[in-house]
C-alpha cells in the first residue's frame, strides 16, 4: 500500500535548484554572466519533469483530467502575469510616448497571448527585448502544456513498454538538436535561442526523466559515490557554460549539455545519499534562504527585468561602476516586489485551485518514492524561465 501525501509537501531541493536557475537569470540580465540564460534551459528541464509527473498520475490523461489539467495551469501561471501586464500598460500610457511606448503595449500583447517567442524568435538577430521581451520563455511554457499531454498520450499508445516511450521521446530529442545545429549554422540566433521547435528538447529531457525514475532510482541508490560525482560534473558543466556563454561546445551543443546536466542534478536531488558530498549538496540546495528564492522564482522571473529598465531608464545606470553602486537597492526592490506578488497572487490562486480544482492524491509509485517521502507539488512548482 503506498503513503498518501499532503499535496502541501514539495521537496525543497528543487527549491533549490529553480534558486540556481533564476540566479543565473538575474546576473545575465545585470550583465554579470554571459551564458547565465542556461538557467532557461534548467526550468525548462524542471517543467518537465514535474509536468510528465502529474500527467502519470492516476486519471490524469482523461478528457475531465486534461480539462483540470489546463485549468489549473492557467489559474497557476496567468494573474502573476496579468498584474505584471497591467502594470507595464499603465506604465508605457503615462510614462512613455511614440516608439517606447508602442513597443512596451506591443510587448503586453504579446505576452498576454503567450506568443512572443513568435514575436521575437525568427532571423539572425533578436528584437529589442524591451521591458518584458523575457516572456518568450513562458510562451513556450504554455505551448508545451498544451502539447504534451496529447503527445504523451500517443505515445503511450504507440509503445506499451518504458523502452518504447523512452526511445520516442529521445528521438524527438535528436531531431531538435540537429534542427536547431543547423539552424545556427546559418546563422539565424534569434530562432536558435527563442523559440519552441530549438528549445523543445530541454523540456523533453525532463519528460524522459519522469518516465524513467521510477525503474531507476533504486539503482542509482545503490551506487551514491558515482550519482554524487555525477551531480558535481553536472553543477561543474552548468557553471561553466554561464561564465563563457557556451563557447566551449560548437552548434549550440551547450543547451543538450546543460539540458543533461540539470537532469542528473535532479536525479540526485530526488534520490538522496547517505555520503558526505551527497548530505553537503543536499544542505546547500535546502538552506532556507535559497529555499525561498526558489519559492518566488516564477514573481522574480517575472519582476525583475522590468525593475532593471526602470531603474536603467530613470536612474542613469549606463556604466557598470553605477550598476554596481545600485545593485543593492535594486535587489531589494526585486526581492519586495517579487515577494510580494507571490503572497498576495500567487498564494492566493493556489487555493484556489486546491479548492475549485483538485488533483488526484499524488502516488509514492510515479516517482518511485517510498512511503512517507514527498513529492514535488507539480501545482507550487511549474517553473518560470527567461529571456537569454
Amino acid at each position: 500500500m503506498t503513503a498518501q501525501v499532503p499535496r502541501s509537501d514539495r521537496i525543497a531541493v528543487l527549491d533549490g535548484l529553480r534558486a540556481l536557475a533564476i540566479g543565473l537569470v538575474i546576473a545575465l540580465h545585470a550583465g554579470i554572466l554571459p551564458g547565465g540564460g542556461f538557467g532557461v534551459t534548467i526550468f525548462f528541464v524542471l517543467s518537465g519533469f514535474l509536468i510528465t509527473s502529474i500527467l502519470l498520475r492516476p486519471s490524469t490523461l482523461t478528457r475531465h483530467g486534461l480539462l483540470r489539467f489546463y485549468a489549473r495551469r492557467l489559474m497557476r501561471l496567468y494573474p502573476p502575469l496579468l498584474a505584471l501586464c497591467v502594470f507595464c500598460a499603465a506604465f508605457a500610457l503615462l510614462v512613455l510616448s511614440g516608439h517606447a511606448r508602442h513597443l512596451l503595449l506591443v510587448e503586453v500583447g504579446t505576452s498576454l497571448s503567450y506568443t512572443t517567442d513568435f514575436y521575437l524568435g525568427h532571423g539572425r538577430v533578436t528584437r529589442d527585448f524591451g521591458y518584458i521581451g523575457q516572456t518568450w520563455s513562458l510562451a513556450i511554457e504554455e505551448q508545451f502544456y498544451l502539447l504534451w499531454p496529447l503527445l504523451l498520450i500517443l505515445i503511450q499508445r504507440t509503445s506499451r513498454n518504458l523502452r518504447g516511450q523512452l526511445a520516442c521521446v529521445f528521438v524527438l530529442m535528436l531531431a531538435i538538436i540537429v534542427w536547431r545545429a543547423h539552424l545556427a549554422a546559418e546563422g539565424l540566433g534569434a530562432h536558435v535561442g527563442l523559440s519552441f521547435d530549438t528549445q523543445a528538447d530541454a523540456l523533453l529531457m525532463g519528460c524522459a526523466l519522469a518516465l524513467a525514475l521510477p525503474s531507476i532510482r533504486q539503482p542509482l541508490a545503490r551506487h551514491p559515490r558515482l550519482l554524487d560525482g555525477a551531480a558535481a560534473g553536472a553543477l561543474i558543466l552548468i557553471l561553466l557554460n554561464a561564465v563563457n556563454g557556451g563557447a566551449d561546445f560548437p552548434w549550440r551543443l551547450a543547451y543538450p549539455v546543460v539540458a543533461v546536466s540539470a537532469a542528473v542534478l535532479v536525479c540526485r536531488l530526488v534520490v538522496p545519499t547517505v555520503t558526505s558530498a551527497g548530505r553537503l549538496l543536499t544542505w546547500v540546495f535546502s538552506a532556507p534562504v535559497v529555499v525561498f528564492i526558489g519559492r518566488i522564482s516564477y514573481s522574480l522571473y517575472l519582476w525583475h527585468p522590468m525593475v532593471f529598465a526602470i531603474a536603467k531608464r530613470n536612474l542613469g545606470l549606463s556604466s557598470k561602476s553605477a550598476q554596481l553602486l545600485a545593485s543593492p537597492l535594486l535587489a531589494l526592490i526585486i526581492l519586495g516586489v517579487s515577494w510580494a506578488s507571490y503572497r498576495w497572487i500567487e498564494q492566493p490562486c493556489r487555493r484556489l485551485n486546491d479548492r475549485w480544482l483538485s488533483e488526484p492524491t499524488p502516488t509514492g509509485r510515479i516517482l518511485g518514492l517510498r512511503a512517507g517521502e514527498a513529492e514535488p507539488d507539480g501545482a507550487d512548482a511549474v517553473p518560470s524561465a527567461a529571456g537569454q
